[in-house]
């Protein structure tokens, strides 16, 4: 007899369709490729002594700092805030919960809008300004 609200148990694992191996295994390859050519062309005779100059040292106390200051913030914020987006039904619940995401959404919509900016017309990577070139991105980045 099941219980109400529980979930019948699988049988077992099935095969994948080949198509979908495929596309998964090309998928794999996106992350899997460029971290092999980071890792078979890093200089790694220089490793010892670079990780101990002081540019390093401050990048690592700062990137220290800021990610457990995040991961605080995350307890204490984040938790209550997910339980109530979970648990609990109340008027704007939709909105807040778009708003939760979007630290999630949009650093890559604004990363990848910055790469288009030096062919729209924007600064280029050295500063200075840049012409339209009439790229395909032309109507999306218009002014």
């Amino acid at each position: 007899m099941m219980r109400v609200g529980s979930r019948p148990r699988r049988a077992g694992l099935t095969t994948a369709p080949l198509p979908i191996v495929s596309l998964g295994l090309v998928a794999a390859l996106f992350f899997v490729l460029p971290l092999a050519g980071l890792l078979l062309r890093a200089p790694w005779d220089d490793l010892p002594g670079a990780l101990v100059s002081p540019p390093v040292i401050a990048a690592l106390k700062l990137s220290l700092i800021c990610s457990l200051w995040a991961v605080a913030l995350s307890v204490v914020l984040g938790l209550p805030l997910a339980w109530l987006l979970a648990r609990v039904d109340f008027p704007g619940r939709s909105v807040l919960r778009g708003i939760a995401t979007l630290p999630v959404v949009l650093p890559p919509v604004v990363e990848a809008s910055r790469c288009f900016l030096p062919w729209e017309g924007g600064v280029s990577w050295d500063g200075g300004s840049t012409r339209r070139s009439g790229s395909p991105f032309s109507a999306v980045f218009r002014r």
